[in-house]
């Protein structure tokens, strides 16, 4: 499936449904998958060498990782959860010896083997939190062959992140599934990405260097989407952010006319 294809929308095979609990979505066979979740194991399979293997962070229910497998059948998975409860998640038997699931707390309960030249899903919790996991152990994360990052909203923590570890945005996709946009961040060491002046400018670095770099078609919508959702904070004039902990948000939606004029020009 190509990649306008999952922008736009498109659905595949297996299937996802919300998790009242979490939040996050939850595999279910004979059902529908998710644009969401079909981009990310898109995009973290397309990543993997041949007999590779991908590491998720909050794997949650699975179903990304139980896409990632199917897609790539050479590749091995490792999924770490900070829940215990969901270290209990059943493997189904097409799986068996390729998926091995952990309780941990970020890359807590990974080896130095178990990353080098490994791909990274983190998604489905705040940009803060991936941001977080990503510089608690640089280390470690320099060790990836490359990042797969998906927030489960608005954020502006992520890509100032990928700099402090030598990692930037190497490709981005926006996704929208079930009338929510969604962005999808490809990290690599920067050293292997080709930067250009989107990278340099402060503006289309915030909002995503590669999704205008590549005029994403969804973009435009996705601007205008976040204008729409946050109107109410707009009226007021951003005035919660400066001093929470949403400052870089903040700074972020202050630029958001600038760079749908960005975008026209």
């Amino acid at each position: 499936m190509n990649e306008e294809a999952l922008a736009k929308g498109a659905q595949a095979p297996d299937a996802v449904t919300e998790s009242s609990s979490s939040g996050k979505l939850r595999l279910e066979r004979g059902q529908r998958s998710s644009a969401r979740i079909e981009a990310l194991a898109q995009a973290a399979t397309r990543l993997v060498p041949a007999h590779g293997r991908v590491i998720e962070i909050g794997y949650d229910h699975g179903a990304i990782l139980f896409r990632a497998l199917t897609v790539r059948p050479d590749i091995t998975a490792i999924g770490s959860e900070i829940l215990p409860a969901l270290g209990a998640l059943p493997i189904p038997p097409e799986f068996v010896g390729r998926l091995t699931l952990r309780t941990g707390d970020g890359f807590d309960a990974l080896s130095t083997t178990d990353i080098e030249g490994a791909v990274a899903i983190i998604a489905g919790m705040g940009g803060r939190t991936i941001a977080e996991i990503l510089t608690r152990a640089p280390t470690r994360t320099r060790a990836f062959r490359a990042l797969v990052l998906c927030a489960s909203h608005r954020e502006a923590d992520i890509r100032p992140a990928l700099a402090t570890f030598g990692f930037a945005s190497a490709n981005e996709l926006l996704v929208l599934d079930r009338d929510r946009y969604y962005e999808v961040i490809v990290a690599r060491p920067r050293a292997e990405c080709a930067l250009d002046e989107y990278d340099l400018d402060p503006l289309t670095a915030a909002w995503g260097p590669r999704l205008f770099a590549l005029r994403d078609p969804l973009l435009r919508a996705f601007l205008e989407d976040t204008r729409r959702r946050f109107r109410a904070a707009f009226a007021e004039g951003l005035r919660s952010y400066p001093k929470s902990a949403k400052h870089a948000l903040g700074e972020k939606l202050a630029s958001l006319e600038a760079a749908l004029e960005r975008l026209a020009s």
